[in-house]
């Protein structure tokens, strides 16, 4: 077996030594005014981005442990908090051949929670938001292959607050739908209008499988025009730990209208289903959005939503929600945005904690100031 594996390693030497040859030899042979006539590739540029996000948020109920419940993110109550420390470098690719990467590292409490939903437990991408590779195929007008771990297509909201309307995520951001995906990703534009998407990835918020299935998604994205986007996305595939043969499904659409400069509107409906140790549950929830932009630096947006939670599989108790949210920013320049808001959360049953840890309100109130610091080059 050593001898058999010394010929491998002098032949694999060998050839080594003789392709390096072969090429100084084509090198040397290259008349100067040929290299010269030939220009080098200008190198694509890597783009670089930090976000520093921060927020107090009082809560009126003053509840134990000094929670805002339902909350993504900013979930620290009567208190400072770090939402977010972001770091992102990106290598962009525009046409077929072109390769590039997304690397997003960040630190703070939304680290935290999107790692905690990780039903296999893993730990080891914490810090990676995102970490994933992109190739443009040549495959009639380029298809995007994305290879590694991905923020999920769905939802009207992302985890970054100033890619957002409002400073707070809405309940189905949080409960509806997953953080992301572990897999392979392809996107092909049909269209200047239509763009088709399709994946296949190890499931809901798994950067390692917890079972054997697969989880598949693929949707659409439809934009007749300036004025008027719609998107689709579905989800299908195993998600409970050792299962394989039950499904979670989720439809998810976002419509998105903007009629004017200053006004715009999204609606959000989400449906999805589950089986878990043989009973059924689901989940489905609405969200409407207003914008409204006095200007290039104030702007404000109520947020209205509706949630149903019947079996309690998604929030832990069986009910029916409700929130309201006004988000009011202002931008101090191109590198500082500012919002307060006010929000306010009802449930049909005693859901929210008291002072004492009771569950013992309906309601939450919650005010808020964020302050989001951005740069790019």
């Amino acid at each position: 077996m050593n001898q058999q594996l010394r010929r491998l390693l002098f032949a694999t030497g060998s050839l080594l030594c003789l392709a390096a040859t072969l090429k100084a030899q084509t090198s040397t042979a290259a008349p100067a005014a040929t290299a010269a006539a030939t220009p080098a590739a200008t190198p694509t540029p890597i783009a670089v981005s930090v976000l520093v996000d921060g927020y107090y948020s009082g809560n009126f109920n003053n509840p134990a442990g000094e929670q805002n419940q339902l909350y993504n993110f900013n979930t620290s109550a009567n208190s400072f908090g770090l939402e977010l420390a972001e770091f992102k470098a990106t290598r962009a690719t525009a046409k077929p051949g072109d390769w590039g990467f997304t690397l997003v590292a960040g630190l703070g409490n939304t680290i935290n929670l999107v790692t905690a939903s990780d039903p296999s437990g893993d730990t080891s991408t914490k810090n990676l938001l995102q970490a994933y590779g992109t190739y443009i195929a040549p495959i009639g007008k380029g298809l995007q292959l994305d290879f590694g771990k991905f923020v999920t297509n769905a939802g009207a909201e992302v985890i970054e607050t100033n890619a957002n309307w409002n400073y707070s995520h809405s309940i189905l951001f949080g409960y509806a739908i997953p953080y992301f995906h572990t897999g392979l990703r392809a996107t092909y534009p049909v269209s200047g209008k239509l763009s088709l998407w399709g994946m296949v990835a190890n499931g809901w918020n798994n950067v390692i499988d917890n079972n054997a299935g697969k989880t598949f998604g693929g949707g659409f994205t439809y934009t007749p025009s300036s004025k008027i986007s719609l998107v689709e996305n579905l989800y299908t595939g195993p998600e409970q730990t050792n299962d394989n043969h039950d499904y979670r499904k989720l439809t998810d659409t976002v419509l998105t209208l903007t009629p004017t400069g200053k006004f715009s509107y999204m609606l959000n409906y989400d449906y999805g289903s589950d089986t878990v140790a043989g009973g059924k549950v689901h989940w489905d929830g609405i969200a409407a959005y207003t914008r409204f932009a006095l200007n290039s630096r104030v702007a404000l947006t109520p947020r209205v939503e509706w949630y149903n939670d019947p079996q309690g599989f998604t929030t832990g108790t069986a009910q029916k929600l409700e929130e309201l949210t006004i988000t009011p920013e202002f931008k101090i320049n191109d590198n500082i945005l500012t919002r307060a808001e006010y929000r306010i959360d009802h449930s049909n049953q005693p859901f929210f904690l008291d002072h004492y840890g009771v569950p013992a309100h309906k309601n939450q109130e919650t005010a808020t100031l964020g302050v989001i610091f951005t740069w790019s080059k």
